[in-house]
This record gives C-alpha cells, structure tokens and sequence, in this order.
C-alpha cells in the first residue's frame, strides 16, 4: 500500500502543479471565467486529493510500525474519500458556474 499511496500521490501532485501553473498563466492563456473558475476548482480538487494518498500512506506506515494487522485495508479504504471530496468540488464547481 505504501508504493500504491506514494506512486498516486506523486502522479496527482505533477497533475496540481500542472493546474497550478495554467491558473497562474491565465491572462496568457486568454482563458474565459469559466475557464478560469474550473481550473482552479481542478487544482483544488486534485490538491485534496494528494492530501487523501498522504493520508492513506500515513495510515500504512503508521499500522506497519504499531504491528496492527489490517492497516492495508483500512489505508485503501481512505480512498473512498475521494469520492465524497470530488463530489464535494463538483456541487461547488455547479454553484459557482450559476453565478457566472
């Protein structure tokens, strides 16, 4: 779980830097406000979601050292939050889209 937890947050850490640095680009990318909106609303998002992959990779390395035997299972369950956080960003992203 360890390999599994560091290998996808390092994928969805390039993916936030990528976000990141297309927000920060914006003016010369001429991106609309929906452009706009739904890149830094994907930034986030993808932030979090590293934050679910250290927070799984926490649970395994910590259950390793206590010796407690189901620490692998109960660190992939961490993943379910990505679920619950991407519909999280989803119904933010919808609210903010109404405004514009």
């Amino acid at each position: 779980m360890v390999i599994y937890s560091v290998g996808l947050g390092l994928i969805f850490l390039c993916f936030a830097l990528f976000y990141g640095h297309a927000y920060r680009r914006r003016e010369d990318l001429k991106m609309n406000p929906f452009e706009t909106l739904f890149t830094r609303n994907s930034r986030d998002m993808i932030w979090s979601y590293v934050g679910v992959s250290a927070l799984s990779l926490l649970v395994s390395v910590v259950g390793y050292w206590v010796r407690f035997p189901f620490a692998g299972a109960i660190a992939g369950c961490a993943y379910f939050l990505m679920a619950f956080v991407g519909r999280k960003f989803e119904a933010k992203l919808n609210r903010q889209k109404a405004q514009l």
